[in-house]
């Protein structure tokens, strides 16, 4: 006798993270909250996993879930949460230092 299975409810859909660059692997989303099952994250060049995925390098990760049924409940559809990004960080050394100080003349910048 075949037995229905009932649907997922999701609570809290996963949100991507706007992060900098810090040579430290980074989460890129937060978790997926539903009441049943378990919650798959993927990006471009990860499979689906059940952990908060997580970066080092700086660039665009698309994300996208979806919530694995078990014996009660059915599998959700796949949901594109959007694309966390790890900015690039700004090498400090190259950060122009003024010997002196400047004004504008209205077309360019001059030094006093």
């Amino acid at each position: 006798m075949a037995t229905d299975k009932s649907d997922i409810s999701i609570y809290s859909y996963p949100k991507v993270m706007e992060l900098n660059y810090n040579t430290s692997p980074q989460k890129i989303h937060t978790v997926c909250i539903s009441d049943a099952g378990t919650p798959q994250y993927i990006t471009t060049d990860t499979s689906y996993q059940s952990n908060i995925i997580e970066k080092t390098d700086a660039g665009s990760y698309p994300v996208v879930f979806y919530v694995q049924g078990d014996d009660e409940h059915n599998s959700t559809i796949a949901y594109d949460v959007s694309t966390a990004v790890i900015n690039k960080a700004y090498p400090f050394n190259s950060i122009p230092i003024l010997k002196s100080p400047i004004r504008f003349t209205g077309q360019s910048y001059n030094p006093i």
